[in-house]
């Protein structure tokens, strides 16, 4: 009896491989939670949030959310090197609620 060993294909691309492939290597996203509301939540658009986020938002794992911006970056940086120590390639987000409900400017 002969037993064929296949590699078994994925039938999607997950956003690690497509930053694999456009970066050339791992690469981390970086969530930041700049303190900014979210339009169901304020009220432009609706009351009491919607189904994506909990209570605290949706960066519940974020490392430091009530730091400097730079500074939650530099302590998830830390963080996940613990995990994935070579990683050397980051891409920064806003991550909680909707932190581009803002003016450009405090953007």
């Amino acid at each position: 009896m002969f037993f064929v060993i296949m590699k078994v294909m994925k039938s999607y691309n997950t956003l690690n491989d497509y930053y694999r492939k456009l970066f050339g290597e791992k690469t981390f996203k970086v969530p930041i939670d700049a303190g900014f509301d979210c339009p169901n939540r304020d009220g432009t658009v609706a009351h009491g949030g919607c189904t994506f986020c909990t209570v605290s938002g949706s960066g519940d794992a974020i490392v430091a959310p009530d730091a400097p911006i730079r500074e939650q970056f530099y302590k998830e940086i830390d963080f996940m090197h613990r995990k994935w120590p070579d990683v050397q390639k980051y891409l920064v987000y806003f991550q909680n609620f909707t932190n581009t409900h803002e003016k450009v400017e405090v953007i």
